[in-house]
């Protein structure tokens, strides 16, 4: 500590893939980690990708230049090779910390500023890919093997690896993976979920949806994916003839349109709404115009949306998965279910008892005060912190000879010639 009794302000570059505008659990993440460590008084910068071809720098965000991959990811981009002249700046600038959240662009071109200037990096694995292999290979053991192998290759010389579950480490450990590895649950912005919007608001709302105010409201939020299985709460929801129960359905993705076709084939286009995307600062108003959340999905890595649902005072009603152990407990925050019967079941003794539900409400409130986003900050400068006095740094933080990037590596590709005037020649 200083003399003032503060530890050190550190420096930190956080790299991801995806940032806004663009909304995941991934951007919603490392937006509420950057928030975290600042308001800690650490000085964070990001590094991503820019959502046109040419890069840009803006605040404390450093965009590379991308272009579209709408078919790897809707909404993504992708820059390999790539044109970034801020990458020099970064270099000078000298982080303490480099700490990466996706296995792309980002990620090599990070992981080339850690190694040359001996930085300490860190990696959170966001995704359990294995649950993604549909989108390239139709046999999902070979699929498994391939993520097995490059989650091996681009994790064995991390300093540290941090998983948002116990789930995630087991599987990572049973990938073989054997980087030092910390659970630490993404934070939330509590206040936001949990303070209630007005009358009016919600009003506006159920108008919006033609949702009376009798009408119970099984509610669905996140990406329609054809691995969240969305088309199983669909015909289990098919079964169910309560006339004043209505599934809402709020978000997008690629698989939206085969489940708008299977619920007009099914004929529920009155009985289940898609709302599609919905502005993040709105998304709060949703879980608060619902009584029960629903989610069939078992390829959750963080479960964001169920920590947001409970923060809000919604009961869960979900397929169960090791993920959710801690979060939806039965009886007390909700119910899980493996078959249609269980969630039948568990839906109407819910919404057939008033008092139940508000006992659940006010248990689900409680159990994600656990993860805000000063717990989430807190946890991660420990690690940081940790992570540094392992690889030599420590208090006393050797200074290091900063020579210009280009003049240690050969330049990379360029796509394109330089239009900026800059001495980087590293992209």
């Amino acid at each position: 500590m200083n003399q003032e009794g503060k530890k050190e302000r550190l420096k930190i570059l956080l790299a991801t893939e995806w940032y806004y505008p663009l909304v995941n659990g991934v951007v919603i993440s490392v937006a509420n980690l950057s928030r975290a460590l600042r308001e800690r008084g650490h000085d964070v910068r990001i590094m991503t990708l820019s959502p046109r071809f040419f890069p840009l720098h803006k605040d404390n965000i450093y965009y590379i230049g991308s272009v579209k991959a709408e078919r790897l990811y809707p909404g993504g981009r992708a820059s390999f090779p790539a044109y970034f002249p801020h990458y020099e700046e970064l270099t000078l600038w000298s982080p303490d910390v480099v700490h990466t959240h996706a296995e792309f662009t980002t990620f090599f071109l990070a992981r080339r500023l850690a190694a040359t200037h001996d930085i300490p990096q860190i990696h959170t694995y966001h995704t359990m890919y294995e649950d993604y292999t549909h989108y390239f290979t139709s046999r999902p053991e070979v699929g498994r093997k391939t993520i097995e192998f490059l989650s091996r290759k681009l994790l064995h010389d991390m300093d540290r690896v941090i998983v948002p579950t116990e789930k995630v480490k087991k599987v990572l450990e049973g990938y073989g993976i054997a980087t030092p590895m910390e659970v630490v649950p993404t934070g939330i912005d509590l206040l936001r979920f949990t303070t209630k919007p007005d009358e009016e608001r919600l009003m506006e709302l159920r108008k919006q949806w033609e949702i009376t105010p009798e009408t119970k409201v099984l509610l669905y939020v996140g990406r329609m994916a054809k691995e969240k299985n969305i088309d199983e709460l669909i015909k289990y929801f098919s079964k169910i003839h309560e006339r004043n129960w209505v599934l809402l359905l709020v978000g997008d993705g690629p698989y939206r349109t085969e489940l708008v076709n299977l619920v007009n084939q099914m004929g529920l286009q009155n009985r289940i709404r898609f709302t599609g995307m919905v502005p993040p600062e709105q998304v709060a108003a949703y879980y608060h115009m619902g009584h029960v959340f629903v989610n069939s999905s078992t390829s959750e890595t963080q479960g964001l949306t169920y920590v947001e649902a409970l923060a809000a005072g919604l009961p869960c009603v979900c397929r169960r998965d090791p993920l959710m152990e801690d979060l939806v407990v039965n009886g007390v925050t909700g119910f899980d279910f493996e078959d249609f019967q269980k969630f039948d079941s568990s839906l109407k003794r819910l919404l057939s008892s008033d008092r139940e539900r508000e006992v659940l409400s006010q248990n689900a409130k409680d159990k994600a005060a656990g993860y805000s986003i000063d717990r989430f900050g807190e946890r991660m400068e420990q690690v940081y912190r940790t992570v540094m006095a392992e690889h030599g740094l420590g208090k006393e933080k050797k200074r290091r000879l900063l020579i210009p990037v280009h003049r240690k590596l050969p330049p990379w590709p360029s796509l394109i010639k330089n239009p900026y005037k800059s001495n980087s020649k590293i992209l």
